[in-house]
C-alpha cells in the first residue's frame, strides 16, 4: 500500500468465515469481516522502517498525533517490517488508531523485562516491561504483531492497556510470563493469536475475547485475573479455542487477586488443558471467592469435565446467552466495540505459519522451571542432572522399566508417584509394551545415561545396559526396528520410520558407538556393539529407499519386516512415499561424520525428490464447523502467495499426493475424505523446509 493508499474503515454488516493452520491437532476458530464501507479515509501517517514513508518508527507517528481530529480517529499505518521500539500510546491525543497490513509481517517488538534496571538503579518492574503501553482511550489496534522478545526470563510484558474501551482486532500478541496486561478499563479482543507461558493474559480490566487463540508454549496458566469484588466480569472467551505445544499441561486460570472472574464460552479446548481446569494459585482460601465458569467446552481438554475443580462453575444455556458483548463490556455509557471502525487485512492473524516463541534461541533453549517436565528431561544445564530432583526422576525411570529393559511409551515419569502406583509398576514390570515409538526408550535411556554420568550410581547404569540390550535384542538381521518388542501380531510388526522411531534408535547407538558423552564411560564391548548396530540400520536406510523408474526418491513410513518392501500400517495410511518421514532420514543420513558415495547419492536423490513433490500455491486452512467431531474442518484453498506444503503420502507410481478415510479407499484430494480424518491427521506439512533453507546447503558445502 503507497503512501497515501486509502484504509477502509469498516462496520460489522457480515462476515466471511477463515481459519488459518496450526501445527498441532487444534486450531482456532477466526473470522475476517467482510462488509461495506461506510467511510474511506486517508492514512494520517504512514510509517516504514526502511524510511520510504513520513516516519520510521511507530513513536513518531504517535507524537504527531493531535489532540484532536476532525474526523474522530488519528490513522496510524504500519507498513510491513520489524520495529524495534517501546511504543506509548498517551491520554492527550486525538483517539488513534494503529493499523498494519499484515500481522504476519508487521511485528512492533522489545525485550525488556521485569528485572532490568532502570535509571535509578531498582527493577524497573512487570509493569513497566510493556512494549507498547496504551494509555489513552478508544484506541484500535488492527493487523499487527506486539511481541516482547525478552524470552522466557520472567515477568516481560508484551501489551499493557490502562485506558478505556480499547479494541484489538486480527493481531498477535507473544510473550512468555506475562504477555498481555490489561490493567483497568473495558477492551474487545477479535480474532487475535495469544501466546505465552505463565498468566500470559492477567489484570483487573474487564475484556470479551471473541474468536481468539489462546496458546501456551510451556506448562503454566493462561489467565491470572484481578477483578475487583465488585466488578461482575473480568475476562470472558468466546467461540474460540485453547492449544499449547507437545505434552503441554496448562491451567486455563489462577486468581490474582481473591475475586477473580473468568468464563470460557463455546471454547474448543486442546488436550494441553488439566482436567481439573483452574488452580487456586496455592491460596485454598481463595476458592471461595474466585469466579471461575464455563459453558459449551469441548475437545480433548473437556473430555471430563466432572474432574474440573469442584469450586469452579458449570454455566446454564441461559446464563451463558446473557454473556453477550455489549452485556460484558456496554458499563454506563453503552459502549458497544462491535461498532468500532475495521481495518481489514488480506492476511488473519491465526493462518499459518503460526509464530514461534519469541526470545533468544539460547534463552529458550537453557529455560526451566523450577520443576523440570518430562518434555524437557533432556533439555536441562549439565550440572542438574546430578541434582536430587534428577534422582528421583531417574528413580521412576526405574519403576516404569519392564523385564525386556525396555519401556512404555506416552508416560510422564517425571511426575511424583504414589505409593499406590509404585506397587502397580512393580505388578506391570512383566508386561510387554516397551517400544520406540513416540520417543520412548530412546529419551529413558539418554536420560539416565547423564544422571548415572554425574552420580556414577551402579543401578542407574544397569538399567541403561538393560535398556540397550533391549534395543540390540529388537533389531531385525536385516537392520530394521519394530515398534514394540516383543513382536506383536500388527504392522508395529514392520521396520518403522514411521514418527522417527527408527531414527530415534540409530541416532543414539551411534552415539553409544562412538562413545561421545556421557557414553564414554561404557564397556568398550557393548560400545563396538551398539555401533554395529546403528551401522546395520543405516545399510537398510539405504536398501529401503524407493526406486521408481529406475530412480531413488524418499521413504515409506513402515516395511515389511522380511522382504523389506512398503507396506501400510492403518487402515489410512497406505504404501507410499512420506514426505515427513523422508525429511528425517535425510537430515539423519547429512549427519554421518564421512559419508561414502551410497549415502551422498540417496540424500542427493531424496532432495530432488522433495523438490518435486513441493506444493506451490495453496494454503491449508482450518475452518470453524460446529457439527465437526473437533469444532472445525480442514480445507485447501488456492493461494499463489501461499508458502510452500508438502502432502504427507505420495503414490509410489504417479507421485501425486493422497488422501484416505478410515475406509482404506484412496482419494486424489483433501475434500474427498471424511471430516472425522481431515481434521484427525496431518496430511499436509512443511516437514523438509529447514532440510532444503539450512541443512542440506551446509551438508554440501561440508562434503565439498
Amino acid at each position: 500500500m503507497a503512501k497515501g493508499t486509502r484504509l477502509k474503515a469498516q462496520t460489522r454488516t457480515g462476515t466471511r468465515l477463515a481459519f488459518g493452520l496450526w501445527p498441532l491437532a487444534f486450531c482456532l476458530v477466526t473470522a475476517v469481516v467482510s462488509a461495506r464501507a461506510d467511510d474511506q479515509s486517508r492514512p494520517d501517517a504512514i510509517v516504514a522502517a526502511d524510511g520510504t514513508a513520513q516516519y520510521r518508527t511507530v513513536q513518531e507517528a504517535i507524537a504527531a498525533a493531535p489532540a484532536t481530529h476532525a474526523t474522530g480517529r488519528w490513522v496510524v499505518l504500519i507498513k510491513p517490517g520489524s520495529y524495534r521500539e517501546v511504543v506509548h500510546l498517551p491520554r492527550g491525543k486525538a483517539p488513534l488508531a494503529l493499523v498494519g497490513e499484515d500481522p504476519s509481517r508487521t511485528t512492533i517488538t522489545f525485550d525488556r523485562k521485569a528485572s532490568d534496571l532502570g535509571p535509578d538503579g531498582a527493577a524497573i518492574g512487570t509493569f513497566r516491561s510493556a512494549t507498547v503501553f496504551i494509555e489513552g482511550d478508544d484506541v484500535v489496534v488492527a493487523n499487527v504483531t506486539i511481541e516482547n522478545s525478552a524470552g522466557p526470563v520472567g515477568q516481560a510484558v508484551a501489551l499493557r492497556v490502562e485506558g478505556d474501551r480499547v479494541v484489538i482486532r486480527n493481531s498477535r500478541l507473544l510473550g512468555w510470563q506475562d504477555t498481555l496486561l490489561l490493567n483497568r478499563g473495558r477492551h474487545y479482543v477479535e480474532d487475535s493469536y495469544i501466546a505465552g507461558h505463565v498468566d500470559f493474559i492477567f489484570g483487573a480490566a474487564t475484556a470479551f475475547f471473541s474468536r481468539c487463540h489462546v496458546h501456551a508454549w510451556r506448562d503454566g496458566y493462561l489467565t491470572a485475573a484481578s477483578t475487583p469484588a465488585d466488578q461482575p466480569y473480568g475476562f470472558v472467551f468466546a467461540d474460540g479455542i485453547v492449544s499449547g505445544e507437545a505434552e503441554v499441561r496448562t491451567y486455563l486460570g489462577r486468581p490474582w487477586r481473591d475475586f477473580a472472574q473468568t468464563t470460557f464460552l463455546r471454547t474448543v479446548m486442546g488436550a494441553a488443558v488439566v482436567p481439573e481446569g483452574w488452580h487456586n494459585w496455592d491460596r485454598p482460601e481463595r476458592e471461595r471467592t474466585a469466579r471461575y465458569s464455563e459453558f459449551g467446552s469441548s475437545g480433548p481438554g473437556a473430555l471430563n469435565l466432572a474432574r474440573r475443580v469442584r469450586w469452579s462453575r458449570p454455566l446454564e444455556g441461559g446464563e451463558a446467552a446473557r454473556l453477550t458483548v455489549t452485556a460484558v463490556l456496554g458499563g454506563a455509557d453503552g459502549w458497544n466495540p462491535l461498532a468500532a471502525d475495521r481495518y481489514p487485512s488480506s492476511r488473519l492473524a491465526n493462518a499459518a505459519p503460526l509464530p514461534g516463541p519469541p526470545g533468544p534461541a539460547s534463552v529458550i533453549a537453557a529455560w526451566q522451571t523450577g520443576a523440570v517436565t518430562w518434555d524437557r528431561i533432556l533439555q536441562q544445564p549439565a550440572a542438574w542432572y546430578g541434582s536430587p530432583e534428577a534422582v528421583q526422576t531417574a528413580e521412576n525411570v526405574l519403576r516404569y522399566q519392564r523385564h525386556t529393559g525396555g519401556w512404555p511409551k506416552n508416560i510422564d515419569m517425571a511426575r511424583p508417584l504414589s505409593d499406590a502406583e509404585r506397587a502397580q509398576l512393580t505388578a506391570d514390570r512383566r508386561l510387554d509394551d516397551s517400544t520406540i515409538d513416540n520417543d520412548a526408550t530412546v529419551t529413558q535411556l539418554r536420560f539416565l545415561a547423564r544422571v548415572h554420568g554425574s552420580t556414577r550410581e551402579p543401578r542407574f547404569r544397569d538399567a541403561f545396559v538393560a535398556g540397550i540390550t533391549y534395543l540390540l535384542s529388537a533389531q531385525y538381521p536385516n537392520g530394521g526396528w519394530p515398534q514394540y518388542f516383543p513382536l506383536r501380531k500388527d504392522y508395529s510388526r514392520f521396520v518403522t520410520f514411521n514418527d522417527n522411531a527408527m531414527i530415534n534408535v540409530m541416532t543414539l547407538l551411534g552415539d553409544v558407538g562412538a562413545g561421545r558423552p556421557p557414553f564414554d564411560t561404557l564397556d568398550s564391548s557393548l560400545r563396538e556393539r551398539a555401533g554395529r548396530a546403528a551401522e546395520r540400520g543405516r545399510r537398510v536406510v539405504l536398501q529401503t529407499q524407493i526406486r521408481v523408474n529406475g530412480r531413488l526418491t524418499g521413504w515409506c513410513q513402515q516395511y515389511d519386516a522380511e522382504t523389506l518392501a512398503p507396506a501400510g500400517a492403518r487402515t489410512y495410511e497406505h504404501p507410499s512415499i512420506s514426505a515427513m518421514e523422508t525429511a528425517a532420514i535425510v537430515g539423519y543420513l547429512m549427519r554421518e561424520p564421512r559419508p561414502d558415495a551410497p549415502t551422498i547419492a540417496s540424500v542427493d536423490a531424496a532432495m530432488a525428490w522433495i523438490a518435486s513433490a513441493q506444493i506451490n500455491g495453496l494454503r491449508i486452512e482450518q475452518r470453524p464447523d460446529p457439527a465437526g467431531p473437533n469444532g472445525f474442518d480442514v480445507v485447501a484453498v488456492p493461494d499463489k502467495g501461499a508458502p510452500p506444503v508438502w502432502a504427507r503420502f505420495y503414490d509410489i507410481a504417479t507421485n501425486r499426493p493422497m488422501f484416505s478415510s478410515r475406509d482404506g479407499v484412496i482419494k486424489a484430494t483433501l475434500a474427498e475424505i471424511e471430516i472425522e480424518r481431515r481434521t484427525g491427521y496431518n496430511w499436509y506439512g512443511t516437514w523438509p523446509q529447514d532440510v532444503i533453507d539450512t541443512q542440506y546447503p551446509a551438508w554440501k558445502q561440508r562434503i565439498k
